[in-house]
């Protein structure tokens, strides 16, 4: 009898631990289920692209005295930018859609060809970034397709000059500056060294579109034959920095 009894009590025991068992893996099975509420999602926005006003972009145009020592003001002849459009290669221009508001001005130092300096500036003000942008792209595809050699023949200007017959080469480069998309055109211009001593001239064209405000630029220094231009490209860079982050 107490054999017997032993043996019950040991089955009992057994299906006790056998019915712990189940419950807490059921326990444990039940809570995995449980749902977890997601994290709250964060949806980041871009700051709408700004938009500035005639009054600040004339109040911040770069002074002459940081473009280059002795530069004065004249009454803007460029050609394309005296008919309010933008120049491109080799004297070419492009005229800007949407009829946007036009600021202009033409900065020289000519008192000796070997130390001659233009500095022209375009700056179109649009209603919108979208305006703006169009007119960027026009300009940029205009740039794009710019044959990389040319030979410009003899042209009268619409002062009465005629501009001696001239080689260019031309090349492009893309990218941001001070937070502004940009497009730069190099240009090298030479002109037959028969017809005059100072012979060479580089170009630089900077064109930038930020917000509702197309910025076009011409930079331009005589070159010795056989001399960098490097010099003159980050004469140009600074220049163009220090304006736009004048604007912005």
């Amino acid at each position: 009898m107490k054999q017997e009894s032993a043996i019950i009590y040991s089955r009992s025991l057994f299906i006790a631990v056998c019915a712990s068992v189940i419950t807490l893996t059921g326990c444990s099975s039940n809570s995995s289920n449980i749902a977890t509420p997601p994290a709250s999602a964060t949806i980041k926005t871009s700051p709408p692209p700004p938009s500035y006003s005639s009054e600040h972009i004339k109040r911040n145009l770069i002074p002459s005295s940081e473009v280059a020592k002795n530069l004065r003001q004249i009454e803007v002849i460029f050609e394309g930018a005296k008919e309010k459009k933008v120049t491109s290669c080799s004297l070419s221009k492009v005229e800007l859609p949407e009829n946007p508001e036009i600021i202009t001005r033409q900065l020289i130092k000519n008192d000796h060809p070997s130390t001659e300096v233009h500095y022209i500036q375009l700056i179109a003000r649009y209603e919108n970034s979208q305006k703006a942008d169009v007119a960027f792209q026009k300009v940029r595809a205009k740039a794009r397709s710019c044959p990389p050699k040319q030979n410009i023949p003899p042209k009268r200007t619409s002062r009465g000059t005629t501009m001696f017959p001239h080689r260019d080469t031309w090349k492009i480069e893309e990218g941001s500056i001070a937070g502004w998309q940009h497009l730069r055109g190099h240009e090298r211009r030479e002109f037959p060294r028969s017809m005059t001593r100072y012979n060479i001239s580089f170009m630089v064209y900077d064109y930038a579109v930020r917000g509702n405000v197309l910025v076009c630029t011409y930079y331009s220094e005589r070159q010795n034959p056989g001399e960098s231009s490097n010099p003159i490209v980050r004469r140009a860079t600074e220049i163009l920095t220090k304006q736009l982050q004048k604007f912005s």
